[in-house]
């Protein structure tokens, strides 16, 4: 078996699909290549910086459109052909079209055994699919009910909760949002001609499951290439065992990670230059002078979201505690991860941010800032990291419309590296408030 160090680990990680770091083309079509190059893009309500998947786009994309989705979903005045359609990744994601296919288990398991989070009326659903029929796509407001009692989360009107049972079985798709609502429209009529629909064997399944994981991560386990799901990976060992066979997988033991088996292509590892051969900054703006870079990440982007991987490749134990009481938050409600990479290609979470876009006054607040150095990189220049978060934290407010930004609290466990970040903000003449 290959023995890799861990920081060749970091490095072919930083160039895959889910790196944050990884050049993607400019506008609508580098919003695809970052979907198919995670495999998923998470879509979540919480907006108090921006919405979940414009924030991981904008990390990445040079030049993103304000709003992608509808052109890669291919609404009619975007004059494209779907690329992406909504359904479930690990969680409620946008996925590229070509894996709609891969969906077809989990749908078939819903109209068999019902969907795990809630019950539905046959009556309901039987009306529902009805009025999408006959009337074409429809969103739940369309469906006006009197309900007594109390509302909530788990207490759906009866036509929400069948429209997205439909959904999740597969009757329905959702064409697109509007208002971030699902417009939901029949899967024959919506789904574009001669998309394979073919339902995949178990070890077809389980191969997709491999091919994505190695494309996203460079590096992985298995853990990696099952995270959160229940569909397509009672064959996982079998995929495996016949990728490292015919050699599409070579197996890998990583430095410091003990026992556990990886997997990568031979092409991943044989990665010499994880930059961007082009130089400068991956989405598009010049690089600061030492050549480190810097991005400030949703919570739910696609190199953090897998917490145990994050923990295992970079030692870092990060939380999102906007789903906690207030009481029991160790750091804060928002906290949005801040990587950097070197330029030598290996990189690591330096801090987090808890943050909040206040609209009205166009500021970007820093409720609480940490920034550090692991010990794998106690020696790294803080004055090149500092720049370079400072660069990143300008690209954010900037981005967001935000003229100010202001740092509430900043922790004082690396005074070296606060000290020049402190510098460094002061320089980018945006960080007005120090408390």
């Amino acid at each position: 078996m290959n023995s890799l160090s861990a920081r060749d680990a970091r490095r072919i990680a930083l160039c895959a699909g889910s790196s944050p770091f990884t050049p993607v083309r400019p506008g609508i079509d580098g919003a695809l290549d970052a979907i198919r190059g995670a495999g998923f893009l998470q879509i979540d309500t919480i907006g108090v910086v921006e919405r979940a998947h414009l924030h991981v786009l904008k990390t990445r994309v040079p030049d993103c459109p304000a709003d992608p989705l509808p052109a890669l979903e291919g609404v009619a005045e975007a004059g494209r052909p779907r690329s992406v359609i909504e359904y479930w990744a690990h969680a409620a994601a946008w996925i590229p079209l070509e894996d709609w296919r891969f969906c077809i288990p989990r749908m078939e398991r819903i109209r068999a055994d019902g969907h795990e989070w809630f019950r539905v009326e046959e009556a309901a659903v039987a009306f529902a699919l009805d009025r999408v029929r006959a009337e074409g796509p429809l969103m739940a407001r369309d469906f006006t009910e009197q309900r007594a009692g109390r509302k909530g989360w788990w207490d759906w009107k009866p036509a929400k909760v069948a429209l997205e049972f439909l959904f999740h079985a597969g009757a329905l798709v959702s064409v697109t949002r509007r208002g971030f609502q699902k417009v939901y429209d029949l899967a024959e009529r919506a789904l574009p001609p001669g998309l394979d629909l073919r339902k995949p064997s178990p070890i077809e399944h389980a191969r997709r499951h491999l091919e994505r994981s190695a494309v996203a991560y460079g590096v992985f386990a298995k853990e990696d290439a099952t995270y959160l799901r229940r569909d397509g990976i009672e064959a996982i060992e079998t995929a495996l065992a016949e990728a490292v066979e015919d050699g599409a997988l070579i197996p890998v033991r990583v430095e410091g990670l003990g026992n556990r088996k990886f997997f990568a292509t031979s092409d991943a590892l044989s990665t010499t230059s994880p930059l961007d051969p082009h130089g400068g900054d991956a989405i598009g703006r010049a690089a600061p002078r030492h050549g480190w870079q810097a991005r400030i990440l949703s919570p739910f982007d696609p190199c953090v979201l897998d917490r145990k991987r994050l923990k295992r490749l970079f030692g870092e134990d990060y939380a999102l505690e906007c789903y906690l009481p207030a009481s029991k938050r160790a750091f804060g409600y928002f906290a949005l991860p801040v990587m950097v990479r070197g330029p030598d290609g290996d990189g690591f979470v330096c801090g987090k941010a808890d943050c909040k876009l206040e609209r009205v006054e166009n500021l970007l607040r820093l409720r609480r800032l940490e920034i550090r150095r692991p010990a794998y990189a106690s020696v790294a220049d803080p004055k090149a990291i500092a720049e370079s978060v400072a660069f990143a934290f300008a690209g954010l407010a900037s981005r967001l419309g935000a003229h100010r930004v202001e740092i509430e609290c900043f922790d004082r466990n690396d005074e070296a590296l606060r000290a020049e970040t402190l510098r460094a903000f002061a320089s980018a003449g945006f960080a007005e408030a120090l408390s």
